[in-house]
């Protein structure tokens, strides 16, 4: 599997999430579980309105970091409000 996406998939949904409204806490937690479905260990996040930051290690000891704001896999501004 592919971990690397499905770290970019799981951020796609906390940022969507912060983007329509939900509370900090409740992206941390679903980053959490949906990281733990996969079965990644020490996972790791950091999340202010304008910025998610995630670590995990997969399942064969691989460390996987991705971040947004600015987004560095698009090289193009992040969707996150300055504001959510």
């Amino acid at each position: 599997m592919n971990y690397n996406k499905l770290l970019q998939a799981i951020l796609d949904v906390a940022e969507e999430m912060l983007v329509c409204g939900a509370e900090v806490g409740r992206v941390e937690d679903s980053i959490i579980r949906m990281c733990s479905a996969y079965g990644c260990d020490r996972i790791n996040t950091f999340i202010i309105t304008s910025n998610i930051q995630v670590t995990f290690e997969d399942p064969e000891g691989n460390i996987c970091l991705l971040y947004t704001s600015p987004s560095p896999r698009d090289r193009q501004k992040s969707r996150m409000p300055s504001s959510a």
